[in-house]
């Protein structure tokens, strides 16, 4: 079962030519006051696309799924635990609006008690695990 992505968003492109899209969720909080939360989800297209950042596109076709990060660690069986991020696959968009030439800064993510794993270069999938 799949999660079809549709509709009109702003491509956010990093300097190391990751493409994400943000997500907002609003609070109130007990004093009233308004809480903005954000989360970049990293978004692909098809081969030979290249974006500026701050484009805004819409989707046309456009599927959610995973992609998943060996987290280093074992389960009961001895077999790999992986972390696992949601991406967003565009199939077909239209260009809205023409983005800048100037990536935002990505950041790492803050080692706390919990430690994220880092990301370096670029994910990839193979030919056969693409569905286009």
């Amino acid at each position: 079962m799949g999660i079809d992505i549709l509709g009109k968003t702003t491509v956010l492109k990093d300097d190391r030519g990751i493409y994400k899209v943000s997500l907002l969720d609003k609070k109130i909080n007990k004093l009233g006051e308004e809480i903005k939360d954000f989360w970049k989800v990293n978004i692909s297209f098809p081969r030979d696309v290249v974006l500026k950042n701050k484009t805004k596109i819409e989707i046309t076709k456009g599927f959610l799924t995973f992609f998943k990060i060996d987290s280093g660690k074992k389960n009961m069986k001895g077999e790999p635990i992986y972390t696992k991020f949601p991406k967003v696959v565009v199939q077909q968009f239209n260009v809205l609006e023409e983005g800048i030439d100037e990536p935002y800064k990505h950041t790492e993510y803050e080692e706390n008690n919990t430690q994220a794993p880092r990301l370096s270069g670029d994910i990839s999938l193979a030919d056969d695990e693409l569905p286009f």
